[in-house]
């Protein structure tokens, strides 16, 4: 039997949602949040790229913390591309369009149309 696309779940770990993005101090919260306190669970495409769109953060991967307390990825069933295009040459709806066959979907960060943000 086949599982259609928009029903197959990938493992995730969400973070709670920001209202900017985070930077120096709030981004180390949320890596510790990230490694120690979020939840991993299987989610739909849908409901992914809406949290993604809707300022959450995300782990996509099925993943365990080692000895170090260091991330190791044990699987993924999905790959994310994240886009900075500061010279706004790429038109993300047209590369989606022209990958259709190989793309599953498309969300925006809160950078996007800001040229030479600093996140760091």
């Amino acid at each position: 039997m086949a599982v259609v696309t928009e029903q197959a779940k990938h493992y995730a770990a969400i973070s709670k949602k920001y209202h900017e993005q985070p930077t120096n101090e709030k981004m180390g919260i949320l890596t510790n949040y990230m490694k120690y306190d979020a939840r991993i669970e299987r989610m739909t495409i849908k409901k992914l790229l809406d949290k993604l769109s809707n300022g959450h953060n995300a782990i996509i991967s099925n993943y365990e913390l080692d000895h170090n307390h260091s991330i190791r990825f044990v699987s993924s069933s999905l790959i994310m591309i994240d886009v900075d295009d500061d010279e706004e040459v790429t038109d993300p709806k047209q590369v989606l369009n022209d990958l259709k066959d190989y793309c599953t979907g498309l969300f925006y960060t809160w950078s996007h149309g800001i040229k030479g943000i600093d996140t760091g």
